[in-house]
């Protein structure tokens, strides 16, 4: 219809007309990208499972939309006495790339009806491409797992993965165990089906671990979809760590199952920064490549907290390093709690910065209470907190907040009363400890616990 009304305004003009054409580079490709609106990990829930998984297009997608009609329009729709709207209009977003992944899961399906719902991911996963680089910064960036995940959906290599990573109900009901037994039901299943160790030795195509001490050991097992019996050979590389597959090299019979462990050990990695690398294992004429993610942890992991009602012996508590050699240590004996004098508040809600400007002026008022609390040089640690039972009424709700002598603020602000702020080696000084009544009844009361 455009051409026709340009010729025919060409043909009236009867006039010498121009056009400019945009310049054409042979070889560029636009696509795929990862869109900057796509959402980016690492995963907040659990940090050892990488998420996304991978990416399908969602940019720009022809959708089928129904046009918003009265019924009097549609009666002339059906008469012909109006063209309706068109069905169709340009979207983008998850709800544009996730029909994409369904829809090539049920082909998937289609062709191997034997393959579980784990094995179909699989098979997207391990053979996905890479991305363009869209050249956001640092860890924005579209290459990275944090945005494309094992990267972009190709549905003809899916097809035939050669090597899968499965997992079932038994795999997922141990995570569950794992993370979160009180939602677990029945109860029953963690003992029927057992309790992962870690969560990185979750069965999926992909390796994460967010705290790698020292060295790290995952688990992980294949299964050969293809036709006949194959031999693969694996090459991983993660930058800043060597990594070892054991065994390096699978022979499987068709429907076998082999399984490898990865070692990761920190070399030139830096603490806290993650590092992206790959495992790849190749035979019988496929690439079965998944990200590896790592990051080098604490030096040393043990319990902040630990509680006992024995009076007498001791209770162990694990402790786990990142290094070979002496370990020191500073022990101190329980100390017992100091409990304040009952003070009385009127209800004023307060943000933490607020509480901060009361404090730091040092003097209480009606509804903030200024505690001074010297800590001597070689404090282990200092805690201060509210206890619920330690208060005027169930739904009062206490905050607290601790400025230190070198003016660093800590701040716990809870729903309801139990709020706790600790220091670990604490310099000596003087530290001001501020309680607001931030709502509640017309006059609040509480009392102070301390340790230190």
């Amino acid at each position: 219809a455009d051409g026709a009304a340009i010729k025919a305004y060409a043909a009236a003009q009867q006039q010498a007309a121009t056009s400019a054409l945009s310049k054409f580079v042979v070889g560029t490709k636009p696509a795929p990208i990862m869109a900057g609106f796509s959402s980016r990990g690492p995963n907040m829930g659990d940090s050892n499972i990488l998420k996304p998984d991978l990416t399908a297009p969602g940019v720009d997608i022809l959708a089928s939309v129904t046009p918003a009609l009265t019924p009097a329009q549609h009666a002339a729709v059906v008469s012909g006495e109006l063209v309706p709207p068109a069905a169709y209009a340009s979207y983008q977003g998850t709800s544009m790339s996730s029909p994409h992944v369904a829809g090539l899961a049920l082909l998937l399906r289609q062709a191997h009806p034997d393959w579980s719902p784990a094995a179909i991911k699989s098979a997207l996963m391990t053979t996905g491409y890479s991305t363009l680089n869209d050249n956001l910064p640092g860890a924005q960036n579209g290459l990275l797992p944090w945005a494309q995940g094992a990267g972009h959906v190709d549905p003809n290599k899916a097809v035939n993965p050669g090597l899968v990573y499965d997992a079932g109900k038994a795999d997922f009901v141990a995570y569950q165990c794992k993370v979160n037994k009180a939602a677990v039901s029945p109860a029953s299943d963690c003992t029927t089906y057992g309790t992962l160790d870690e969560t990185y030795n979750l069965n999926l195509p992909s390796i994460t671990v967010s705290g790698v001490q020292g060295n790290v050991t995952v688990r992980r097992t294949v299964t050969n979809v293809g036709g006949a019996s194959a031999t693969y050979n694996a090459v991983a590389s993660v930058p800043g760590f060597t990594a070892q597959v054991t065994p390096a090299s699978l022979t499987l019979a068709p429907g076998a199952r082999g399984s490898f462990t990865v070692k990761l050990t920190a070399t030139t990695a830096q603490r806290d920064v993650w590092q992206f690398g790959s495992l790849t294992w190749t035979g019988a004429g496929n690439t079965v490549r998944i990200p590896v993610q790592a990051k080098v942890g604490q030096a040393i992991i043990a319990p902040a907290e630990m509680t006992s009602e024995k009076v007498t012996g001791s209770k162990l508590f694990p402790v786990k390093t990142g290094f070979s050699g002496r370990m020191g240590y500073i022990k101190g004996g329980l100390k017992p709690v100091t409990l304040g004098d009952m003070a009385s508040l009127v209800p004023q809600p307060l943000s933490s910065a607020n509480l901060r400007t009361v404090c730091a002026a040092g003097e209480s008022t009606p509804s903030v209470k200024v505690y001074s609390v010297a800590v001597p040089a070689g404090t282990i640690v200092a805690r201060f907190a509210l206890r619920q039972a330690d208060v005027s009424a169930p739904d009062d709700d206490h905050d607290m907040g601790v400025l230190a002598p070198n003016g660093s603020w800590a701040y716990s602000g809870n729903e309801g009363s139990g709020e706790a702020v600790q220091v670990s080696a604490p310099a000596a000084g003087t530290y001001r400890v501020c309680v607001v009544a931030y709502g509640g009844l017309p006059v609040m009361t509480h009392k102070l616990s301390s340790w230190g």
